[in-house]
């Protein structure tokens, strides 16, 4: 008879943890010499307030949070800082995120990046805007970086 508790005990407890609709995001910021703030996982899933060069944060996303349902396909958007100087980027990449995944994202110098600004003040929506992070810290004048 204690066999068969045990048996059920571990059946439910499989099940119950085979029912969570809810998945991680991780992300780790590798940019030399930036800080990152503000980052989200698309529009709805907050990540963290702050990563400097080296650090990583990881949240869980559940379907009980607002507006949730899996699969979940969206950008990175955070602000990257240097110094005094910051402005908003999305990675140009996609991510897709579904119940049960663990979702590493590794932002590098070479990740390919969106500068809003950029495609608001030409007006267009082509690629032309997309460039990587060590780009856009290195071509920017002070006048552009600045918020």
């Amino acid at each position: 008879m204690k066999k068969l508790y045990t048996l059920l005990f571990g059946l439910t407890t499989l099940l119950l943890a085979s029912c969570k609709d809810e998945g991680t995001v991780e992300v780790t910021n590798n940019i030399q010499h930036v800080k990152l703030e503000y980052i989200s996982f698309g529009d709805k899933v907050p990540v963290a307030t702050s990563l400097l060069s080296g650090e990583t944060a990881q949240v869980t996303v559940d379907h009980k949070m607002k507006d949730i349902s899996f699969p979940i396909q969206a950008q990175l958007m955070f602000y990257m800082t240097a110094g005094e100087h910051r402005v908003l980027l999305y990675t140009k990449d996609t991510y897709t995120l579904d119940k049960d995944d663990h979702l590493r994202i590794v932002l590098t110098d070479d990740t390919k990046v969106i500068n809003p600004a950029t495609n608001v003040s030409t007006g267009d929506n082509d690629d032309d805007n997309d460039d990587d992070v060590r780009t856009i810290l290195n071509g920017l004048s002070i006048r552009e970086f600045m918020e």
